[in-house]
């Protein structure tokens, strides 16, 4: 399976979306955020606040422009984060021009009022640079007070002020680049000239297989690859997704097969990391399918149909039947529950339903065992995706 690369092209409209993005929109962001500013700014917070705005700004550019340039895009998201960091500065330089009385001590002021310097003649005096530079280093003397919730403020000096606003303008590149670089190498058809569609999901390949089946897509051997796909089990933890994205215009583009590890997050979300996204040919993706889901050939209605409401919810209402499976079926599935030491009783039964009813529906219900001490919140849904991930349930 050959990747998926951009082709690097940017039309004269596309760089004019990426300059208007880039310049005004990085001023505009700046400026709202000294405005903001005025009232409250919380570190680390608004920096990567500016960022994202920023990031989202040049990804609607790029999508509109239809650029194609993952650098291109980079370079100019780098000079839209410098633009929104230097106008928040610029901002407070004008207010600093304006209430510049106010910064002085009594003593300053009186001084100043007899000698009748300038801002800049005072700058220059204090820092050696006149106007906005002037500005930028005395405010690094006057250093950063950061309000420190337990133990009160506290002032960073010269040179942490400038490791500091280093970190902060790092934040909104770092936002900025990243969403904006891939947002330039989404896949893209270039006889249409349209973004593909967003991904489809084709189904996920259980842990203990993901190694196996990336070495059979390699080796583009697709036949065995879709015998490990569970088409019908839900995105879990640990993992492999497996989903095809297409152009919206045409049947002859190559697809999109694109491949993600799952993760589970400490608050129990899941999050896709792709691990590789490649090429595949119209037939190739068709016969994919077919191979994962060959009954949806024979009836497509009931593949549809696998995915109605009563299906895949449970209801306090819903009513409930006894498995009706064989001895030898129900020893084989304690025989698996009896590797997991947390579980302490497991139920097994029958949903009825209405969609299909000649396709059981199963229900595999547990209680835990509770260790002595603290244990996360995670730890129950942890549980149930490593039984997603190892348990062979009757189908």
């Amino acid at each position: 399976m050959k990747s998926y690369q951009p082709s690097n092209k940017v039309s004269f409209s596309g760089f004019k979306w990426l300059i208007c993005a880039s310049l005004l929109g990085g001023i505009t962001i700046g400026g709202i955020s000294f405005l903001l500013s005025q009232f409250v700014y919380i570190f680390f917070i608004f920096p990567m606040g500016m960022g994202s705005l920023g990031g989202n700004c040049l990804t609607y550019a790029i999508q509109k422009g239809k650029v194609r340039n993952p650098l291109l895009s980079s370079l100019l998201a780098g000079v839209s984060g410098l633009l929104i960091y230097g106008s928040l500065f610029v901002g407070n330089y004008w207010l600093f021009q304006q209430r510049f009385p106010q910064f002085l001590s009594p003593l300053e002021q009186e001084t100043l009022k007899k000698s009748g310097e300038s801002i800049d003649e005072y700058l220059q005096e204090k820092t050696g640079k006149p106007g906005f530079l002037g500005y930028v280093k005395y405010s690094a003397q006057e250093a950063v007070v950061i309000r420190e919730m337990l133990n009160g403020d506290f002032a960073i000096n010269e040179t942490l002020t400038w490791l500091y606003w280093l970190l902060e303008l790092s934040i909104i590149e770092g936002f900025i680049i990243t969403l904006s670089y891939s947002a330039a190498k989404e896949p893209f058809c270039e006889p249409c000239e349209a973004w593909y569609n967003q991904p489809k999901r084709l189904g996920n390949v259980k842990s203990q297989f993901s190694q196996d089946f990336l070495e059979l897509i390699q080796d583009e051997n697709y036949f065995q690859a879709a015998e490990l796909i569970k088409a019908n089990s839900p995105p879990y933890s640990p993992s492999v997704e497996v989903e095809l994205q297409r152009c919206p215009c045409c049947k002859t583009s190559d697809v999109i097969l694109k491949l993600s590890r799952v993760k589970l997050e400490s608050q129990g979300g899941l999050t896709l990391k792709p691990i590789q996204v490649g090429l595949i040919t119209q037939q190739q993706a068709q016969q994919f399918i077919e191979w994962v889901h060959p009954q949806s050939l024979e009836q497509p209605e009931n593949w549809v149909s696998l995915l109605s409401t009563d299906r895949i919810t449970i209801k306090n209402s819903d009513q409930f039947l006894p498995h009706g499976l064989q001895t030898r079926q129900i020893k084989e599935i304690v025989q698996q529950l009896a590797k997991f030491w947390a579980i302490k009783t497991a139920y097994f039964i029958q949903k009825q339903v209405q969609t299909l009813p000649e396709k059981p529906l199963y229900i595999l219900g547990v209680v835990r065992r509770r260790p002595l001490g603290y244990e996360p919140e995670i730890a129950d849904i942890k549980l149930v995706h490593q039984l997603y991930d190892e348990i062979e349930l009757p189908e």
